[in-house]
């Protein structure tokens, strides 16, 4: 097994039987490292990439990738699909997309086809390109699901495979190594991001070939141009499939690097330093191939900041031991208690290594601390842990104190990736652990067998095949192509439920493009859209003062010509009060219900732009909440039940403002936080209301109470400083002292907020 930087990887020469030959021996091989390359070559073994074990090792996994989560989709395998909500939409949307914008002779990657009409940049998207083509005659035969279903299969078997190709590679054995394909591809990382649907996360078989790459280049089995050719290619790949792999790989390979050459010196630096800049060429090769995409990354703008909340999706420390149900183990109630306690949704709770992974790393820890290479992989991996709790350390949900991922939330780029999603790097490490342990250990055959199986138990998949598979549920309205009759091609629609609670994306891709949306998933918004409260309404519950007004200046800006409202739909019982009377009659069709908008409605309301639609609501809602207030207290109420659901249900916030009154399992009521809006007293005598906007859109409101607030934050938690102007975007947050909350309640009451809404512009 190799142990040292200095030695040929799985030569089965440790350092210490290499210390005892003879210093002549040792530098002579050591000088002609780089050019014994056939020598070199003809004494790893006889193992190749596509022998008759690789192939059947490949066949195993596929097999049991089936079993698991595709045994169900046999009989139904271009109607259900594996993966949970939204996402698997996403991606099967991806998958139709990338043809039929070529075919189309379209810009695949500047879309108008959703978030129309101003479109999307979605190169800030998980739109899996390569993959999207290399399935391409699979999509145009049996649809985009059937595509979606077989790269979703393919997925964890395909890393897997790689994964033992390295392993068998390092140790020249092969069982432990098609172990350790267990280890990584059936992971709960894997287990976790395939429920998920995210194929992105998953395609990410081209990160162990890179390894395996720079392990023969080591070994001194491949020329160094070959390296870097095949290894940019490699890159290459990764990129077209998941940027954010391909950005956080970049990340972790620099860090094991920077630890490799702090562990060697002598022969074994000087060749580190040649690999590193051997794979500078190679990320050369691969930005240069990838140039089309990245020039839309940078030419078009970024998404500012964090895309998802590092702090709501990173590691808690409990799931290194505690399992969800993505795990057969998870599914247990006990385990169930403890793991919901942890703030991420089950998708990004991928960390459970469990007690035997854990206990095998610390045995292998303490045999090859001493030596390079396991001194490496045991610090890159305590590296990628700690990194992977994000910004707060977090225990059961409890956030502690600051950890060092909170630099990344503060570095451009990087600071888009997830935190929790760091853990495949981690089972990476875990796996070449597992298999080098099994192939070099002194133990005997039985106990190695009974670690071998202890690791299968303890990280088994949930078995129950209907927990991974989805049920397609698209309307008649579009199997049928009953939107042909009803809608006029590339027609701009809303169709609900709307963005992330539903399936638009999928139907679309099944109508083949036949419409455009106003709407759509793709895990970020254009910003166009997140200014009008409309969006707020349909997406996070928000409160939405003067619904009728808000909806149609969205629809005349927009240019939509009908509203789709299919099973499942949270608004589908308000979109009748939110539409005007006479401005569209509904029409049951196809298991959906159909409002066409007549055009001349729509014209009164083209005056109503997206910033004076937000001061509109921003000014209603906030004064609204003022009212509220005033009320409460004027009742002798306790002030530390003060809430927005408590000002709600008590009847003191207009009924119209509660936009899904039927769907409140998605939120909240006991806390501060409910519908977007924060109210709460601190310390008994400061009020705090906060609301969610853009400076745009909340500077009536900041010009109005600034002389009573007691302090003012924007975007929160930063102070906003008096004369201050501010682009940004965020929650600002009023405090109010008892004296001035006296003068705002005065003040509010005596200019009738409410009936000089219409004077905001």
């Amino acid at each position: 097994m190799r142990t040292g930087w200095d030695s040929v990887p799985g030569d089965g020469v440790s350092n210490r039987e290499r210390r005892s030959r003879s210093t002549a021996a040792q530098n002579s091989q050591v000088n002609h490292a780089s050019e014994a390359l056939p020598a070199r070559a003809a004494s790893t073994g006889p193992y190749r990439m596509f022998d008759r074990c690789s192939l059947a090792a490949y066949g195993l996994y596929a097999a049991v990738s089936v079993i698991l989560f595709g045994r169900r989709l046999i009989s139904d395998f271009a109607h259900s699909y594996v993966g949970l909500y939204a996402d698997p939409s996403l991606f099967i949307w991806s998958i139709a997309w990338w043809p039929y914008a070529i075919c189309s002779r379209l810009n695949p990657i500047l879309t108008h086809s959703i978030f129309a009409p101003v479109g999307m940049n979605l190169a800030w998207t998980t739109t899996i390109p390569l993959a999207s083509l290399c399935v391409w005659p699979i999509t145009a035969a049996y649809g985009p699901v059937a595509s979606y279903n077989f790269l979703a299969l393919l997925a964890p078997a395909s890393a897997a495979w790689t994964m033992f190709i390295l392993c068998r590679y390092l140790t020249k054995s092969g069982w432990p190594a098609l172990l350790s394909g267990c280890v990584f591809g059936f992971s709960p990382y894997f287990l976790a991001q395939s429920l998920g649907g995210h194929l992105h996360l998953v395609l990410i078989f081209p990160v162990p070939i890179a390894l395996y790459l720079a392990a023969r280049w080591f070994n001194g089995a491949i020329e160094s141009h070959t390296m870097a050719g095949l290894t940019g290619l490699t890159l290459a790949a990764q990129f077209y499939l998941s940027v954010e792999i391909y950005a956080t790989a970049t990340m972790f390979a620099a860090i094991a690097l920077l630890v490799a050459l702090g562990s060697v010196a002598g022969e074994g630096r000087r060749r580190i330093v040649k690999m590193i800049g051997i794979l500078a060429g190679a990320y050369g090769l691969s930005v240069l191939i990838a140039i089309p995409y990245i020039y839309y990354l940078l030419a078009y703008g970024q998404p500012l900041g964090e895309i998802w909340n590092a702090k709501l999706f990173s590691t808690d420390v409990l799931n290194f031991l505690i399992p969800t149900e993505v795990n057969a183990l998870g599914s247990l109630n006990a385990m169930k208690a403890v793991a919901n306690t942890c703030h991420a949704n089950t998708f990004e709770r991928d960390a459970y290594a469990g007690p035997v992974l854990i206990a095998l790393t610390v045995l292998y820890a303490r045999r090859f601390w001493k030596e390079p290479f396991g001194k490496t992989l045991i610090y890159s991996l305590v590296i990628i842990c700690i990194l992977s709790l994000g910004p707060v350390l977090q225990i059961g949900g409890h956030q502690l104190i600051v950890m060092p991922g909170q630099l990344l939330t503060m570095t451009p780029l990087i600071n888009k990736a997830v935190p929790a999603r760091f853990m495949m790097f981690a089972f990476l490490i875990f796996a070449i652990i597992t298999a080098q342990w099994l192939a070099s250990s002194d133990a005997g055959v039985q106990k190695k067998c009974l670690v071998a199986t202890l690791i299968v138990l303890f990280s088994l998949p949930n078995l129950d095949p209907y927990y991974w598979i989805t049920k397609s549920d698209t309307p008649e309205f579009f199997t049928k192509k009953l939107y042909k009759r009803y809608l006029a091609p590339d027609e701009n629609i809303i169709v609900a439920p709307y963005s992330l609670y539903g399936n638009s994306m999928l139907w679309q891709a099944q109508s083949e493009f036949y419409f455009r949306m106003a709407g759509g998933w793709t895990g970020i918004m254009p910003d166009e859209y997140k200014v009008w409260p409309m969006i707020g309404a349909l997406t996070e519950f928000t409160y939405l003062p003067d619904p009728q007004m808000q909806l149609m200046s969205f629809l005349a800006h927009h240019q939509v010509g009908a509203i789709i409202s299919a099973k499942g739909d949270p608004a589908r019982w308000l979109w009748p009060q939110w539409l005007p009377a006479g401005v569209a009659a509904p029409l049951e069709v196809g298991g959906t219900t159909l409002y066409r908008i007549a055009p001349e409605s729509l014209v009164p309301y083209l005056a109503t732009t997206a910033v004076t639609a937000e001061r509109k609501a921003d000014w209603a809602l906030f004064n609204g909440i003022l009212t509220g207030v005033d009320k409460y207290q004027q009742e002798g109420r306790d002030r530390l039940a003060l809430t927005p659901f408590a000002l709600q249900s008590l009847g003191l916030l207009p009924s119209e403002w509660t936009a899904h009154t039927k769907s409140d399992y998605y939120l909240e009521a006991g806390h501060e936080m409910y519908r977007g809006v924060w109210l709460g007293y601190i310390n008994k005598t400061l009020l705090g209301i906060s609301i969610d906007g853009t400076y745009d859109g909340l500077k009536p409101l900041i010009d109005r109470y600034r002389p009573y607030a007691y302090r003012i934050y924007f975007p929160y938690p930063r102070e906003l400083a008096k004369g201050h102007q501010n682009s940004s975007r965020g929650r600002i947050l009023f405090f109010f002292d008892p004296q001035g909350l006296k003068r705002a309640f005065t003040v509010n009451s005596s200019s009738a907020p409410a009936s000089g809404i219409a004077n905001i512009q």
